[in-house]
């Protein structure tokens, strides 16, 4: 069987070109005779040979021991591809799991990463008095994050949520960059004003990913981020493609209406954080709003107004206006049932239907 061939033989006890030492013991020790035998190798593509196939005494009708016959072989021929390409098959399954295995926990430890950047939310806890976090990654790590800071000396904070482009692994790696260049800008430099912070973040994502040759990639973020000034009780708030959504309760006549209970939509500038610049200069709108004390603010990705979901039996994306009215509907319960409330409803509509992309949402009680 060394020669890869088939070997067949009339009698095994009459040829010298193979040792069946063995075989003959078997013999001896049960009082059996092995006359002919043959024997085809499994192959696989790679023309290796995984095993054998071995029969041995063939008998004619009456029950007499004979030579195998070419009608044997062709049939033994035809039974050891199909069990070949079954080996092969088992043995190609078992080295895709064993990688997929070593893949998933590889992400998973990646994970474990991504989550340890995240800011922990005892340290949200003494500055914020009520909030919830939402963060849903489409596959185990992604590119949705939030960011926290509190700026020293001062119950004054910074907090913003950063959809960085794609999911998965590509998303995580952008967020580690973008986590690790804001900072850089608010830690180090100490810019706190949303609008300069901005203007800078998308500088240095275009320098360190050097997106300013043409043949670069021009990934980037959306992103929405506020300073929170407690004593003056104002709200600076600069975006990028991301909104600022302020409810509180008030007579103004605008945002979308319920009762007393208003919902403000203040939009971000129309253009990302990195990619593609046409503009000589990106410079962002920096927003100053007051608000009371009880008033909220949500910060979220496009990941759940881009979600899709099933209405009478239809699909559709949940779309920014339910998204509002959610927060409007849950306003005045604490942000803890607020968040139930709205993770019951996002899986009762979505139901079997996939997670599309990476979903964050930050809500915050001033």
């Amino acid at each position: 069987m060394h020669k890869g061939v088939i070997q067949k033989m009339d009698d095994i006890y009459s040829q010298q070109e193979f040792d069946y030492s063995g075989t003959k013991k078997y013999d001896q020790s049960n009082d059996y005779r092995t006359k002919s035998m043959i024997a085809v190798p499994l192959k696989d593509y790679h023309d290796e040979i995984l095993g054998i196939i071995q029969l041995i005494n063939a008998m004619n009708a009456k029950g007499e021991i004979v030579s195998f016959t070419q009608e044997h072989i062709a049939m033994l021929n035809s039974l050891a591809s199909q069990a070949a390409i079954a080996l092969t098959n088992k043995k190609l399954i078992l080295t895709i799991n064993e990688e997929k295995t070593k893949l998933t926990d590889s992400i998973q430890y990646a994970s474990l990463i991504q989550n340890s950047i995240l800011p922990r939310k005892e340290e949200l806890s003494q500055y914020i008095k009520d909030f919830f976090i939402i963060w849903k990654p489409r596959d185990i790590v992604g590119g949705d994050f939030y960011w926290f800071y509190p700026i020293q000396d001062t119950k004054n904070y910074i907090i913003s949520v950063i959809d960085c482009t794609g999911h998965g692994v590509p998303g995580a790696f952008m967020s580690m960059t973008a986590n690790s260049i804001l900072n850089n800008i608010v830690r180090e430099k100490q810019i706190y004003e949303p609008d300069e912070i901005l203007n800078l973040l998308h500088k240095e994502i275009r320098y360190t990913l050097r997106q300013q040759a043409k043949e670069s990639q021009q990934d980037g973020m959306d992103i929405s981020l506020c300073f929170i000034d407690v004593n003056r009780k104002e709200i600076h708030f600069s975006g990028a493609i991301q909104s600022l959504y302020f409810v509180r309760i008030s007579n103004i006549q605008q945002g979308i209406s319920n009762d007393e209970v208003i919902i403000e939509r203040i939009r971000g500038d129309r253009f990302s954080i990195g990619g593609r610049q046409k503009e000589e200069e990106r410079i962002f709108t920096n927003h100053k709003i007051q608000y009371n004390s009880g008033d909220s603010i949500y910060l979220l990705s496009d990941g759940l107004a881009d979600q899709k979901i099933k209405i009478d039996g239809k699909e559709t994306r949940l779309k920014t206006k339910r998204v509002e009215q959610m927060f409007l509907k849950y306003y005045k319960l604490r942000m803890k049932e607020q968040k139930e409330k709205i993770d019951n409803e996002l899986m009762e509509l979505q139901g079997e239907i996939e997670q599309r992309d990476d979903i964050m949402i930050l809500g915050v009680e001033l």
